[in-house]
């Protein structure tokens, strides 16, 4: 059994996927009972919270009508959400126990840690071996390119309203911040729906997986000067192709991911490839405001170019210009 220390370690560390580099047989990472069972009862907590905030507006009113935020009624939710708390708990111990205890587990958080500390070609080669959860993957480029917006903005004159109007507006601008703020955003761009995500998991994997051990296709993560990170594939083909000095930036729809959307279309035709998912979508973090959610990655040209050369130099340290860009 491991150490406390170790296990305390793997507390909150990233659920293991999959190894690569094992010969044509696909090689998943098979955990031990014990960590199985704190993970598949953390996605259930997960799976059940979820449903509540997405139906919060209802389960609310209903709750309210059957009397549970009376004193009798608190007190038989305050019992639920102890048992909840408890339950969470155990399973976060459970699971770490069974990760320290499992020596592929921690080889695999050895390399992570040393490339959170420092992210050097070689360490970086090692943990392009293994597909894990992406929020702990270290960040390899931080853009600091503010977007100037050129376009003409829209003039507007608020309508003015008096005192006792703003008064009675204020519960309708609570619920509103609420619903745009919880599930709002995830019902106008429904590839940020977890439900969804956790749904195609395996199609998203396969795609991924096909990407790095067909095409060595490179994972990274971009953070934006909007602090938003972002999960994006880079498939070169420089020198293998005749297209291979152009880069084609896929751009995908409101529900569509990098893994399995148009990406393997420019990459057959021998394209240079940056995949990247919209912040929410895929290992991509949300960005809740819907007024410059458009302008986090394709409209910023300059931020654009930074993230495409950096790319470029990671593949080759003498790169002289860079390859001309198409947007897909």
């Amino acid at each position: 059994m491991g150490s406390l220390k170790m296990i305390w370690d793997c507390l909150f560390t990233p659920r293991l996927v999959k190894i690569y580099g094992n010969g044509p047989v696909e090689h998943l990472y098979v955990p031990n009972t014990a960590e199985k069972w704190g993970d598949q009862t953390l996605n259930s907590l997960y799976v059940i919270w979820k449903i509540g905030v997405y139906t919060s507006p209802f389960l609310v009113g209903m709750l309210y009508q059957r009397g549970y935020f009376e004193p009798d009624g608190l007190i038989t939710l305050t019992k639920f959400f102890t048992s909840f708390g408890v339950l969470l708990v155990v399973s976060f111990y459970v699971r770490g126990m069974g990760r320290a205890d499992n020596p592929t587990y921690t080889r695999f958080l050895s390399t992570l840690q040393t490339a959170q500390k420092e992210l050097t070609p070689a360490i970086k080669q090692q943990l392009n071996m293994y597909d894990f959860e992406f929020k702990a993957w270290p960040v390899e480029y931080k853009s600091t390119v503010e977007h100037s917006d050129s376009r003409p903005k829209p003039v507007s004159v608020p309508k003015q309203h008096t005192f006792p109007e703003c008064f009675l507006m204020i519960p309708y601008r609570i619920i509103a911040y609420f619903a745009i703020h919880t599930f709002g955003i995830r019902l106008i761009y429904p590839g940020t729906i977890g439900i969804l995500q956790m749904v195609l998991e395996q199609s998203l994997l396969q795609g991924r997986s096909r990407l790095v051990e067909l095409y060595h296709g490179e994972r990274f993560k971009i953070e934006t000067a909007d602090k938003n990170e972002i999960d994006a594939m880079y498939i070169n083909r420089r020198g293998n192709t005749t297209n291979g000095n152009t880069l084609v930036v896929c751009c995908e729809g409101n529900a569509g991911f990098y893994e399995i959307g148009i990406v393997i279309t420019p990459i057959e035709a021998g394209f240079s490839v940056l995949g990247w998912n919209h912040p929410g979508f895929g290992g991509s973090t949300i960005y809740t405001n819907i007024d410059r959610y458009s302008d986090i990655f394709i409209n910023n040209d300059d931020n654009l170019n930074h993230q495409t050369k950096m790319l470029q130099a990671k593949k080759n340290r003498q790169v002289k210009k860079l390859p001309q860009i198409v947007s897909h």
